[in-house]
């Protein structure tokens, strides 16, 4: 497990990766997010998750548009979050 601190004093703890292919330490870290990018980071999956729910209502975009969609977003979230890791 590894908790993340964030700005106002929340605790946001995750699970390290199953997959052996990625290196994780098991050592407890915790990391100072900023709060604007926390809810940065939260719109953006949320307006995916919206997406991906109204992907079936939306037959010009559809499915293959909200594969994209989230893809895009979950590549921006890694992005918005690695460096804290790095700190």
């Amino acid at each position: 497990m590894k908790n993340i601190l964030l700005l106002g004093h929340q605790t946001l703890t995750t699970k390290t990766s199953p997959n052996p292919s990625i290196s994780v330490s098991n050592t407890m870290k915790k990391v100072s997010v900023y709060s604007d990018t926390l809810e940065n980071v939260i719109q953006r999956l949320e307006e995916a998750i919206e997406v991906n729910y109204l992907a079936p209502d939306n037959p010009e975009q559809g499915y293959p548009y909200a594969a994209g969609y989230s893809r895009a977003a979950m590549q921006g979230v890694v992005e918005a979050l690695r460096p804290y890791l790095k700190q």
